[in-house]
Formats: structure tokens, C-alpha cells, sequence
């Protein structure tokens, strides 16, 4: 299984270097995540600036994804708000997407289990198919803002990869 891992890795490290030979880069719209069901008075900023600490972490895969600048996706958010009343954040995430032209739209949730435990949710979804998978990654509170999001980023990072070529594939 260890092998099967390792070469699954290095065929997508392989296809990732092709991104950044031939300028091609993942478009990504990352949406804020909701915190739900959060008593701990210490997680306020986690609903305005998790994302953000995401947003962060993903600049080590800037030679294959674009994240599009969260000003300008607030910016676009606050002006549709009254459009968009009604959507589903599914349908939301979707025409952010399309809107800034994204291959791939980010969102979730972060859900305090407890006062030591979170649970974030993490959805990614392909703006022209409006194909969605989701995963949840737990941690330790104290993580949020520690290896939680680098373990969420990396996570995603390889969904991504193979969200992506599966696409291709299908072209």
C-alpha cells in the first residue's frame, strides 16, 4: 500500500510540474466557511478568517492554482447578496465561480465538536459541471490556525489534481 501511495504521489507531482511548464493553473474561487455550532468565545475570527489562513497556505501551490483574490470575491459576494437570496450555497459557489471565470469553487464549514475538537467540512465544486465531493478533516481546536489548515490545503490541493484530470479525460 506504502508503494501504491508513493507512486500515486509522484505521478501527480509529475502532472503538477506540467502546470507550471506549460502555464496552465487550476482557477480556484475560495469561498468564506461558516463556523456552526460554536459556544468556544475564543473562534470568533475563525467564521471572518479562516479563509483567509487557507487562502495563505495555498500560495506554496501558486505555480499550479490560482486562488482568485478574496477582496474581490467579497467585494462580488456583498453586491449579489440580495440577487442571490434564495440560493443554495451550492448554486452560490457556483456562480461566484463562473463569475471569475474559475475552474473550481471552495467552501465549508468548521464545526466545534467540543471545546478541544473541530470537525471542518470542506466542499469542493467544478463550476462547469456543478460536480461536487466533499471530505471533513477533524483536529484540535489549537490546530486551527497551526497544521489544520496546511493539512486541509494539502488535502484539497491533490482532490484538485484529480478533479482536473479526470475532467480532461471526459473532454
Amino acid at each position: 500500500m506504502r508503494a501504491l501511495n508513493q507512486a500515486l504521489l509522484l505521478v501527480l507531482l509529475i502532472i503538477s510540474s506540467g502546470f507550471a511548464q506549460y502555464g496552465k493553473r487550476i482557477s480556484v474561487v475560495l469561498m468564506p466557511f461558516e463556523v456552526v455550532s460554536c459556544a468556544n468565545a475564543q473562534l470568533d475570527w475563525v467564521s471572518g478568517g479562516f479563509h483567509h489562513i487557507l487562502e495563505t497556505r495555498f500560495y506554496k501551490y501558486r505555480n499550479q492554482i490560482r486562488v482568485v483574490d478574496r477582496a474581490r470575491i467579497e467585494h462580488h459576494i456583498r453586491e449579489q447578496q440580495l440577487v442571490q437570496a434564495g440560493f443554495t450555497i451550492d448554486e452560490q459557489s457556483v456562480k461566484t465561480g463562473k463569475f471569475f471565470s474559475a475552474n473550481y469553487s471552495i467552501y465549508g464549514k468548521v464545526i466545534c465538536l467540543s471545546d478541544t475538537l473541530v470537525l471542518v467540512n470542506v466542499n469542493i465544486v467544478d463550476v462547469q459541471s456543478t460536480e461536487k465531493i466533499s471530505d471533513e478533516l477533524y483536529g484540535n481546536v489549537s490546530n486551527l490556525y497551526k497544521n489544520l489548515p496546511d493539512s486541509i490545503v494539502n488535502h484539497v490541493y491533490f482532490k484538485l489534481l484529480q478533479m482536473y484530470h479526470l475532467s480532461l479525460i471526459h473532454i
